[in-house]
């Protein structure tokens, strides 16, 4: 489509390129500034289009070095408008080069649209005498256009003309009358009484999307038209049905005529536009004045650390040691930490928090048959640290610069409550301890005598046994996974001996989240095949075009499975005399959603590559591949013969 002579391209205050239509209202003579139809049908853009965008976009940036460098420049900017506009700006030319030297296009979407546009235009005016006097890159579109007029017995009324509406402007392609010159489609005529009365028309070179409806609504429920030349306005033609409009789908390989119903679509636009409306207004109010405190919370939390350190050094007899074991109380089983968490550090001050490392896991398994070894390794581990402590104070007295952990009582506190520290308490005093040591190039301190994560784990352990099992029942590519996972974090093998606590306690972490992932599996493929079952697929035809999926099913399996039965539900794929194939109706579907047997076939080859499944040829081989087939009726196409959207990740096991 040509540039309509109203509207013009600016930004909005986030700095997004938009483009607006300049027209005076038609009563004040006031100049109003409307959003073009299609942003208002933009509103409800599926993921499909962003994602095919991002791509482009992402393929443009790789490919000019000048885009990087207007990124870059961009960057240090201070945020708002000109910011946004000098990135998004980039963007969108990232996004028109993408489209260039896409291998499947190579070309930009608009520029192809806007060229068979203008053509039709020249032969509505006349001035195309012959199609085949024409380069071979339009000659089919003009042929396929000029017989498809004619066999329909279409006669323009409008061409290229600007609407306005309440809050909205746009251009539209024709208004057009209807005669029939065949019987083939006088049934249809009949039927939608398509004799009578004028017919907005939009003329689509890519994909047909049923939100083309909601354009030719916004068109044909318009308030008038605006003569940019004349400067004037005018009604639009008497006789413009409001019920049903036309789309004309023009491609090189032929040309349809699709009647569209406009009494839904209408309510929806009218629902964009308030959505739309919405977007661009400034609910928000400005914030109600608040008090300001006199204090921040920092130095609150500064004067409670100071108090609490200085509680600590009047009141831990650190030359005394810590009380022999029978002087603490047995802890209470559920008192134990969780063998599989990770503990998380506790506040201490600001000038030690840069400081602290990550904490190590705690790998006791927290049974009641461990409460003996647990608390002995916390006897030792407090003495430990009272050592270490002790040290520090010995050398550096009042002035130590130590800040102790929040909520963590202090040795002499626990001492008379005849408890010991839990694991996650040690931890962070530990952490503060080791903080102050490094601050102040403290010695190297002793060995920690309850160094539990290194402890070996016998290959005949139960844990280790275990772990084993869930290993060898999650299916092939979760397990391929879980492996890799493993192999990364280092754990060791149990059946060589080498395995330790710590590698109990990374393959509880892995495994868990691992068998989530298996059992969602598992609903979805078991799901999904009741329902083929219930639809007359056989068991064993599953089993052939998916393999076993009874015991552990895949991530692959689940998702063909789902695609089958989605697809069987909307009558595109069934089953004749024991063998799956693709209907008609998905035949007819897949060709109009990607333009064509060729758009099929392109789509194909991608889905193919990423899915693991045979790559097709020919558009014959896809509709034969009811897998590969089913996948892609499922699937959104991207704009103008762009590739399919939302591939699945390919089989591990192909």
């Amino acid at each position: 489509m040509t540039q309509p002579a109203a509207a013009t391209t600016t930004h909005n205050e986030l700095g997004v390129r938009i483009r607006l239509y300049q027209i005076p209202h038609p009563d004040t003579g006031e100049l109003l500034s409307l959003p073009n139809i299609s942003s208002v049908v933009d509103v409800l853009q599926t993921w499909g289009l962003a994602d095919w965008k991002l791509r482009q976009a992402a393929a443009g940036l790789v490919a000019r070095q000048d885009l990087q460098a207007r990124v870059a420049v961009a960057l240090p900017m201070p945020g708002g408008r000109d910011r946004n506009r000098q990135i998004l700006d980039a963007v969108e030319d990232a996004i028109a080069h993408g489209q260039t030297i896409d291998p499947d296009r190579g070309h930009l979407a608009n520029d192809l649209g806007s060229a068979v546009h203008l053509l039709t235009e020249h032969i509505d005016a006349g001035l195309v005498d012959d199609p085949l006097n024409l380069p071979n890159s339009v000659a089919e579109y003009a042929a396929n256009y000029i017989t498809l007029m004619a066999a329909h017995g279409v006669q323009v009324v409008e061409s290229e003309f600007t609407v306005h509406g309440d809050g909205y402007a746009g251009t539209g392609d024709r208004i057009v009358t209807l005669e029939p010159t065949d019987s083939a489609n006088a049934a249809v005529f009949d039927r939608l009484d398509l004799g009578r009365g004028l017919f907005a028309l939009d003329i689509k070179t890519g994909r047909v999307s049923p939100k083309a409806a909601m354009q030719l609504a916004a068109l044909a429920n318009a308030k008038g038209i605006w003569d940019a030349e004349a400067e004037a306005h005018r009604p639009l033609p008497d006789g413009l049905r409001t019920d049903i409009g036309f789309l004309l789908h023009l491609t090189a390989e032929g040309a349809n005529l699709v009647p569209v119903d406009l009494a839904d679509a209408w309510p929806a636009f009218q629902g964009a536009l308030a959505v739309k409306t919405f977007c661009d207004s400034k609910p928000l109010h400005p914030a109600l004045v608040a008090p300001k405190r006199t204090t921040t919370v920092a130095e609150t939390k500064r004067a409670a650390e100071n108090a609490e350190a200085r509680a600590l050094l009047e009141g831990c007899d650190v030359h005394t040691g810590v009380p022999a074991a029978d002087a603490y109380r047995e802890p209470d089983p559920v008192d134990l930490q969780d063998a599989h968490a990770v503990a998380e550090p506790v506040h201490i001050s600001e000038t030690l928090k840069a400081a602290i490392a990550a904490i190590p896991d705690d790998p006791d398994a927290g049974t009641v048959d461990e409460v003996g070894r647990v608390k002995a390794d916390r006897q030792a581990r407090t003495a430990y640290l009272a050592e270490r402590l002790g040290a520090l104070i010995d050398t550096h007295g009042d002035t130590l610069p130590l800040t102790w952990p929040d909520e963590v009582p202090t040795f002499r506190a626990h001492r008379e409550a005849e408890m010991l520290h839990t694991g996650d308490q040690l931890d962070a005093i530990e952490a503060a301890i080791a903080a102050v040591e490094r601050q102040l190039v403290a010695p190297f301190p002793p060995d920690d005598p309850s160094d539990v994560a290194a402890r070996r784990v016998a290959p005949d352990d139960p844990r280790a046994t275990d772990i084993a099992a869930r290993f060898a029942a999650l299916p092939a590519d979760i397990r391929n996974d879980v492996a890799d996972a493993a192999k990364a974090a280092g754990v060791k093998r149990f059946s060589l001996g080498e395995g330790t606590e710590q590698c109990i306690a990374t393959w509880h972490r892995i495994l868990q989240p691992a068998e989530a992932d298996a059992a969602l599996a598992a609903d979805q493929a078991h799901n999904a095949a009741a329902v083929l079952h219930q639809n007359g697929w056989p068991a064993d035809l599953l089993l052939v075009l998916v393999g076993n999926h009874v015991d552990a099913p895949t991530i692959w399996q689940a998702n063909r499975l789902d695609e089958l039965a989605d697809a069987a539900g909307l009558d595109f794929v069934n089953v004749a005399d024991g063998t799956a194939t693709l209907t008609d109706a998905g035949r007819k579907h897949l060709e109009a959603e990607f333009g064509g047997r060729r758009g099929v076939l392109n789509a194909a080859k991608t889905a193919a590559d990423l899915l693991g499944l045979p790559k097709p040829t020919k558009a014959d081989d896809v509709y034969g591949d009811v897998l590969l087939a089913a996948h892609l009726t499922l699937v959104e196409s991207e704009p103008v013969d762009g590739p399919p959207t939302e591939i699945s990740p390919p089989n591990p096991a192909a």
